[in-house]
């Protein structure tokens, strides 16, 4: 921050912080920082907001993505992809037996520029709908 002018990248994590964590927590999933899981004994349930590599300190586009895989299918496919993790990310896409491609929905969902103070806030109007 210089001078009391936030950076849009300070912006997206006060986004992250202060709007999208508590909304998420207060349905039901655990996480931080961008990363999110629905608790499921059966599969994976996960949502993740992920930066452009392109994002600057003036602005910052995202990605929401969201992935649901069950535990089993997730288990097959390292079988088959020995270098997946044991737990996928939300924006993972695998390869199952057949060959098809895993599938992850992925929505650009927006740019948070800085220069201003604090106008993270104002997002919370995009959250709430």
């Amino acid at each position: 921050m210089l001078w009391g002018v936030v950076s849009a990248q300070d912006e997206f994590r006060g986004f992250l912080r202060d709007l999208v964590s508590p909304a998420m927590r207060s349905a039901g999933l655990r996480g931080s920082a961008g990363r999110y899981c629905l608790p499921s004994p059966s599969c994976f349930a996960l949502v993740g907001f992920q930066k452009s590599a392109w994002s600057t300190g003036s602005a910052v586009s995202f990605t929401v993505n969201l992935k649901v895989v069950s535990r089993e299918i997730w288990n097959l496919a390292r079988a088959d992809q020995g270098w997946l993790p044991q737990t996928p990310a939300p924006s993972t896409v695998t390869r199952s037996r057949n060959g098809r491609r895993g599938s992850v929905a992925s929505c650009p969902a927006g740019t948070i520029t800085g220069g201003g103070r604090g106008r993270a806030r104002s997002w919370s109007r995009w959250l709430l709908r």
